[in-house]
């Protein structure tokens, strides 16, 4: 299976979408950065190791490990 980029990821042309969706983007930035620095990291006693995305059997990720 091919998988191809979408054109609009090429396109120069502004769209109506990215108009509209713009300031949303600041404010989700916003707040992700806010949510950061307010966290507080945590700390394990035992190593974890995350391998992968969300996805269920066949993606190899049990070999990895």
């Amino acid at each position: 299976m091919l998988i191809k980029k979408p054109r609009f990821w090429d396109s120069e042309k502004i769209s109506i979408y990215s108009i509209i969706l713009y300031p949303f983007s600041i404010i989700y930035f916003f707040l992700l950065t806010i949510i950061k620095k307010v966290k507080k990291n945590q700390n394990f006693e035992v190593p974890i190791v995350c391998v992968g995305n969300i996805y269920l059997g066949g993606t190899g990720k049990t070999p990895l490990v």
